[in-house]
């Protein structure tokens, strides 16, 4: 998607085009078969219908423009076009959607040119393009890091682009004084060398090629190499280049080969004296103060606090008890980012500031004691006319008078994924007293999508920080909190929030089991531990359900058995990628064959067959969890345990028969019918069956 393209040459400008005359929207066909596209439609921010449009091959692109000649002026002829739409893209972002002819979305994308969207395809040649083009789904096409920047300069409509070189800019210092210099550090994140000859660094987006990058300059796999002012800013240029040095008020640096394709670009605001900026995690993270530089080597110690974001609500749901204290309160009017001072003293926040999806200034003389936190709303719980705002949230939190409430701050937190940044001030430099700089004290860019806390999204649990020295911005450093009581006492295992027990509380609960806390939201059964006995209680009471009952329809029947093979998720040596729904039904986080044992010993598999009131399920179920053992002996399925008590190799068939019956009369399989008999009856066999 080419939403804000680069300025018009003089050539184009004389020609009467603009730049927004070379937008360009690509789709791409990533199925196995040609894509028909008539009947199908572009919408939202701008329109198209694909009324004469050709299909696309397996593996094939199509490209709509909003102007023809100016996308033919700039890209030839070679480039197939099937049609020009309606409408201009937004250069701020927008939502785009591909629909079929009755309305169904097929795919969208909602962009944004706001951090942490890629800066180099809003303005500045490169265009918006998938990161993996199979591997994005529903959930994850909205975000941005599904998205990246090209490395094509105008992109590479009609067809796949190059995707990144492999080499980053890992590390910079910017505002240094004594020894230090300002640094810039490549890094090749690849496993083989990399020839970065001729290549080109900058601090200018309208002029890369001030400092080319010497001839013979090999980059070894995984290796690091530093360039200084001694390099980029020397009094007397080598050749053509031409000198810089990075700004202390903040700054870019952009890395492009000669041909003018980009390789990598990283832009900052103020920093602190001689502090390095460095991706983090390494070589892939997104740029974070240090608590001291790592020029030639790989990226450590982020700098963390004193002041940190410990806790952030970013999707509340509304309890009873704030609905009672303010009927008219809207949901928003619960999220919170909770600060904690972790140092030893006063911090004095006059000119702090927090930006991202909330801007908010504190005002002059607040002050956060040592070891104090403080709690940042939507609304200004000063302002007398939300005083039932402020009553609300306290009911709904449990917190009485000695909370510390401030706000109201601009924006909402994003209920999908969102950045949140804490900026101190930091003193003036000396020919500018009055400007006040602001760096980074610490910063969370939050998701609602693992491997970042999905319990934390719209059940009413805020995200937690694991320990005040964690650094913010990778996913490990957070946990869901604990349910505010008056959310918790309004449906025992209604764990999500959505007013239902189903699989996803299933899963949550399972998600504790394994984490081993024994948090108190989860103790069904009032015995200060969070185990077994939990999960049955949530199953079997509060649900009603069998084990091995997948859909939670009311009977553990073939169609479960369809459906969790269908999956395909049996062993698949992938950790912790199984929930209820898919087969997990001990709660390890996988499916495999203590799932099996534990839902045919539970005895309540229904099957349909004449034989089906005979079939002895705990039996079955013992069989199985006797593995290899269970063999079929003389036409009797033995086990080490029931030698003496064999079941008719009859009843067993009955019982594969019922979990692939439906196999036969489901359209859904289509091709794939035989596969799924083989996998199921595979399965089974594994488990200790054989026929």
């Amino acid at each position: 998607m080419n939403y804000n393209p680069a300025d018009a040459t003089e050539a184009e400008a004389a020609a009467g085009y603009g730049n927004d005359d070379f937008e360009f929207l690509e789709i791409h066909n990533r199925g196995g078969a040609a894509a028909d596209l008539v009947g199908m439609r572009l919408t939202d921010g701008i329109e198209f219908d694909f009324l004469d449009a050709a299909s696309i091959q397996p593996g094939g692109h199509a490209v709509v423009v909003r102007n023809a000649d100016a996308f033919q002026m700039r890209y030839g002829q070679d480039v197939a076009v099937i049609g020009v739409y309606e409408g201009s893209l937004s250069n701020a972002g927008e939502d785009i959607d591909l629909v079929d002819g009755a309305g169904n979305v097929l795919f969208s994308v909602n962009y944004s040119d706001n951090d942490p969207w890629p800066v180099r395809a809003d303005g500045f040649g490169a265009t918006l393009e998938l990161a993996d083009v199979n591997g994005v789904n529903a959930a994850t096409r909205n975000k941005w890091y599904s998205w990246q920047a090209s490395s094509e300069n105008g992109g590479s409509p009609g067809q796949a682009g190059s995707g990144p070189a492999g080499v980053v800019i890992n590390e910079v210092v910017a505002n240094t004084n004594g020894d230090l210099e300002d640094s810039i550090e490549l890094h090749n994140v690849t496993e083989a060398a990399i020839d970065i000859s001729g290549w080109l660094l900058s601090d200018s987006a309208g002029d890369r090629d001030k400092f080319s990058i010497p001839a013979g300059t090999n980059l070894a796999a995984g290796g690091y190499i530093v360039f200084d002012e001694g390099d980029f800013n020397a009094d007397t240029p080598v050749g053509n280049n031409e000198s810089f040095a990075l700004g202390r008020t903040g700054d870019s640096v952009w890395l492009t080969k000669a041909d003018g394709s980009f390789v990598d670009d990283v832009h900052f605001g103020e920093t602190k004296a001689n502090t390095s900026l460095g991706r983090m995690p390494n070589g892939s993270g997104r740029l974070a103060p240090f608590s001291q530089t790592t020029f030639g080597a790989q990226n450590a110690s982020p700098s963390v606090g004193p002041l940190v974001i410990s806790e952030v609500n970013y999707n509340p749901r509304a309890s009873e008890a704030a609905l009672a204290a303010d009927p008219t309160l809207e949901t928003s009017d619960l999220e919170y980012i909770k600060l904690h001072n972790s140092s030893a003293s006063e911090i004095d926040l006059t000119n702090w500031r927090v930006r991202g999806g909330t801007d908010y200034n504190f005002d002059d003389g607040v002050k956060i004691g040592a070891g104090e936190s403080l709690i940042l709303l939507k609304f200004n719980p000063d302002n007398p006319e939300n005083i039932n705002q402020v009553n609300a949230f306290k009911a709904h939190y449990g917190l009485d008078e000695s909370a510390r409430l401030v706000g109201g701050y601009a924006g909402l937190l994003n209920n999908s994924d969102d950045r949140v940044t804490l900026l101190r001030p930091d003193t003036p430099a000396e020919d500018t007293p009055n400007e006040i700089p602001h760096v980074i004290e610490d910063e969370v860019l939050y998701d609602d999508l693992a491997p970042w806390p999905t319990e934390a999204d719209g059940t009413g649990r805020a995200l937690s920080r694991v320990s005040l020295t964690a650094f913010g911005n990778v996913a490990s450093s957070w946990v869901a909190g604990a349910l505010p009581e008056s959310l918790a006492s309004e449906l025992s295992g209604d764990f999500n929030g959505d007013g239902t027990l189903d699989a996803g509380d299933i899963n949550l609960l399972f998600a504790e089991i394994r984490n081993g806390t024994n948090d108190a939201t989860y103790d069904l059964n009032g015995d200060s531990l969070v185990n077994t006995a939990d999960r049955d209680v949530l199953v079997k009471t509060l649900i009603g359900a069998d084990y091995g009952d997948a859909n939670l329809d009311g009977v553990f029947d073939s169609n479960d058995l369809v459906t969790i093979f269908i999956a395909g998720e049996f062993e698949d040596g992938v950790a912790l990628n199984s929930g209820w729904e898919t087969g997990d039904w001990d709660g390890d986080g996988d499916f495999g064959s203590g799932d099996l044992v534990i839902a045919f010993q539970d005895g309540g598999y229904a099957a349909a067959g004449p034989l089906g009131a005979h079939l002895d399920m705990a039996r079955i179920g013992g069989a199985l969890a006797e593995g290899p053992e269970a063999q079929f002996t003389d036409g009797l399925l033995t086990t080490a345990s029931t030698t003496s008590q064999p079941l008719s190799s009859q009843v067993e068939v009955e019982l594969i028969d019922e979990m692939v019956e439906s196999l036969f009369d489901n359209d859904q399989l289509a091709d794939d019918k035989g596969t799924a008999i083989d996998d199921v009856a595979g399965a089974l066999v594994d488990d200790g069956m054989s026929i």
